[in-house]
This record gives structure tokens, C-alpha cells and sequence, in this order.
């Protein structure tokens, strides 16, 4: 499947001499053939397909991967679908020109889709577009871009870039950008990140609860993943030649040092310390003993809009809005890659949002892979959702034009979705939607 759907581009730069016009060259050459096309992908699924057949097999067990026996990975999807069906009222009067996917989060934030990308860490491992990729559909689409702390794009990189954006499609740039954050043992680190965001014009920090260890990844383990990657490994060798287009664009990536995190890209002791022990990493630099005092400080010092990432439980959300005054909570299992076992994040929703009341913002993850999903989430409770996978799919298959297209779906299937149940507008939606999305065992046709 060659051509057509290969990424923005905008990642190739000079710099490395006659080895970076050969690379490009053989770019050009290997997207011709063997390049997915993402045009012809027609739904996640088939992004996730496209992702596999363009992707180092380590790349996309990381992607696609959960913890232990994936049984939470496998509930996140399967919740969706497992509990409601739909009564759409007929007649409803609904067309194409009148459905509105716009809404408002945090209480001032204007988007034009109820989806954001959730924050990934490495996104220039899966394609060089990267991280900046990511923003520049977010900027398109008129949504809030999240930056993970483990990203291989620094907050002054993703500013830069967004302007730059703006300028070129003559659309202010008014993306409303989160920083998303694991609490490292050092404080002089937080401090820098904090610092590093609020002079980037981060407006939102998202604090990440549910890493304090590291999940049992067995994929990562058996491949040995690392960022960047150990090429001394034979392994790793072998199935760089079983994907040319990936191995060409990382090759690229490598002389740009786009394949690095960019918090660690000036301190070497720790870039080599999760090359060698992901899990021991995580336990050494970020701190485990944070508690609910840490994230107090942590909110007074940040001192903007504020969301807790990781939720799982109603009191540990009532917590978040009453002693932390959160912005939002973000429901969140790290999509099945920390507890196997943890709860799904759609089906703690409904218990979640009972208990913290109507006027609390509520964004969820894990498992969304159609826009009837975000759709449902919506009727029941969510202000907004956060996609994680489908975007690193689109991503990992087609660089800029994979997430574009990632993002047209997920937007078209929700508008359809709305349309076929007769709600115009995403207020509508979560207003009506219980009458609408009814349980199994409680459903009967009225």
C-alpha cells in the first residue's frame, strides 16, 4: 500500500551533511513503496494495522502494549461495549449543517472538538514529525494540545512551532496548551519544568498520579526498549531491516537527537539510566512517596489551571476538587499499562460523577476507539475525553497526515453519531444523553 500517506515532513532538516541528503533520498524513495497510505484507512483499527505494518516491532508493542496479562488494556476497549444500548429518537430534525461539536473545558477554554490528545511520551520514536505533529493537528482541529514530561519536544520547541503554524495558515494560534507531569525526586527538576512551561505559555498542568512504579510491561521487556534505542542489540537490528520506512525516518530522527527525551537531552548520567532500566529509572528519579500534601504544593506553586490525571475512585476525585481545588479530574487507568486490573475508566465514570455533582469537570481516557465511544463517554458524564492510542496509530503510520486523519474520523464518526441519535449540539448530547444511552438491563423501549 505505497504513497500518499507519508508524514508532514517537517522534521527532515539539514545540518548532517551529504548522509542527511542520501537520507532523504532514500526516504523518498522507500515512502514511495512502502509507505501506508493513511487516506484509505477508514476507521482506528485499520490505523492500528497501518501502524504494524509501517513500525519496528518495538516501536509498536510499546504503543499498542499494556501491563501484565493486558487484561485492563482489553477492559478499556471492551467497556464501551459492554453495558449500554442506544434508543435514538426519530425525526429528530438533525442534519449535517446543523450539528456542532463545540464545546468549553476548564471553564474558559473554547474548543471545537470535545477531544484532546492525551500526553505520550517519545512520539518521535513512532515518526520524526513527532510531538510537533501532534500540535500542529491539535492547532488545525481547534483543540488543547497536551506535552508529556517525557517527551521527545521540549515546551519551547512546541511554542515555536505552533506560532509558526500560525503563521503559516493565517489562523491565530490559540491552542490552549497543557504540560503534563510525573513529580521527579529532584525539586531543582521540577522547579525547571514548572519554570520551562509558564515561559512557553503552558496555561494547564496535568498532574500524573498513577506512575509512582512502574507497570510490568512485558512487551518492552522482552524487546528491550529503550529510548534511544541500544543498536548493539542483533535483535533490534533485524527488524529495522523488516521496516525500511521506519528505520529510514528514525535514522533521520537519530541525527537530529529527536530520538531522546528532551528533559534529559543536557544530563547524561540519566539518559544512560533509562537506556539500561526503564523500571528502575522510573523508581530512582521520579518519587513514589508523593502524596496528597506534595500535590497541594505543587498546585499553589504552579498557580494556574490544574488538573489531577489518574483518577480511578469518587472520593479520590471529591478530594482532587475540594482540598486541591482542581480544574479537572482526569479519569485515567495510564491506559492499561500500570494496575492490570484497574477499573476502566468509562466504568468508573458514572459512580465518579455522581459523587463530585453535576458542575465539576470530568476528561477520560483508555479505550476509545470509535466516536460513538466519545459520544457515549459524553452522555455519561464526561466533559471531555483524551485520546491516547488511535493518535499514536495515526502517528506511528503516517507521521502529521496519520493524526490528521486519526482526528477526521474520530470527528466525522462522532458528528454521525450525533446526528442518528438526534443531539446538535455536544450541550445536547450530555444533557439527554442518559435518555438515550441506557444499561441492558434496565433498557425497554418507551
Amino acid at each position: 500500500m505505497g504513497g500518499g500517506g507519508g508524514g508532514g515532513g517537517t522534521a527532515i532538516k539539514g545540518g548532517f551533511g551529504s548522509k542527511g541528503v542520501f537520507l532523504t533520498m532514500m526516504k523518498s524513495l522507500v515512502d514511495k513503496w512502502f509507505q501506508p497510505n493513511v487516506s484509505r484507512c477508514w476507521n482506528v483499527r485499520e490505523l492500528d494495522a497501518a501502524a504494524r505494518r509501517r513500525c519496528h516491532k518495538y516501536v509498536y508493542d510499546y504503543i499498542a502494549g499494556g501491563a501484565d496479562d493486558e487484561s485492563a488494556l482489553k477492559n478499556n476497549r471492551e467497556s464501551f461495549r459492554r453495558m449500554y444500548d442506544a434508543f435514538p429518537r426519530v425525526l429528530n430534525g438533525v442534519g449535517p449543517r446543523n450539528v456542532c461539536t463545540k464545546t468549553r473545558i476548564l471553564g474558559t477554554v473554547d474548543v471545537d472538538i470535545p477531544f484532546v490528545p492525551a500526553p505520550i511520551a517519545g512520539n518521535a520514536m513512532f515518526h520524526t514529525d513527532g510531538e510537533r505533529g501532534v500540535a500542529r493537528t491539535s492547532h488545525r482541529f481547534g483543540t488543547t494540545y497536551a506535552l508529556s514530561t517525557l517527551a521527545t519536544t521540549s515546551c519551547e520547541e512546541i511554542d515555536a512551532c505552533l506560532k509558526e503554524e500560525s503563521r503559516k495558515t493565517g489562523k491565530e494560534d490559540t491552542t490552549h496548551k497543557m504540560f503534563q507531569m510525573y513529580v521527579w525526586n529532584e525539586g531543582q527538576l521540577v522547579d525547571d519544568a514548572l519554570r520551562k512551561a509558564k515561559e512557553s505559555g503552558f496555561e494547564t498542568l496535568v498532574l500524573t498520579v498513577d506512575l509512582t512504579w512502574f507497570g510490568n510491561r512485558e512487551r518492552d521487556k522482552r524487546n528491550r526498549f529503550s529510548i534511544p534505542p541500544k543498536l548493539s542489540d542483533p535483535r533490534f537490528i533485524y527488524e529495522c531491516l523488516k521496516k525500511p520506512c521506519w528505520t529510514i525516518d528514525a535514522a533521520i530522527g537519530w541525527k537530529n537527537r529527536t530520538f531522546e527525551y528532551a528533559a534529559l537531552r543536557d544530563d547524561t548520567k540519566l539518559m544512560e539510566k533509562q537506556r539500561d532500566d526503564m523500571a528502575g529509572f522510573v523508581r530512582d528519579v521520579f518519587n513514589p512517596t508523593f502524596d496528597w500534601e506534595d500535590a497541594k504544593a505543587l498546585r499553589e506553586k504552579w498557580g494556574k489551571k490544574f488538573i489531577l490525571k489518574g483518577v480511578h475512585r469518587a472520593d479520590d476525585a471529591v478530594k482532587a476538587f475540594e482540598y486541591l481545588n482542581a480544574d479537572a479530574v482526569w479519569i485515567s487507568n495510564h491506559g492499561g499499562r500500570q494496575l492490570d486490573g484497574a477499573v476502566a475508566p468509562f466504568d468508573a465514570l458514572p459512580g465518579i460523577r455522581e459523587a463530585v455533582g453535576e458542575d465539576r469537570e470530568l476528561i477520560l481516557d483508555g479505550g476509545i476507539r470509535r466516536g460513538s465511544d466519545i459520544a457515549l463517554a459524553l452522555a455519561l458524564g464526561a466533559n471531555a475525553v483524551a485520546i491516547g492510542k488511535p493518535i499514536a496509530f495515526g502517528l506511528a503510520a503516517g507521521g502529521e497526515n496519520g493524526v490528521e486523519r486519526t482526528f477526521t474520523i474520530l470527528k466525522e464518526e462522532l458528528e454521525r453519531t450525533m446526528g442518528l441519535i438526534g443531539a446538535r449540539t455536544i450541550a445536547e448530547l450530555r444533557s439527554k444523553g442518559k435518555e438515550i444511552f441506557v444499561k441492558r438491563d434496565q433498557s425497554r423501549i418507551t
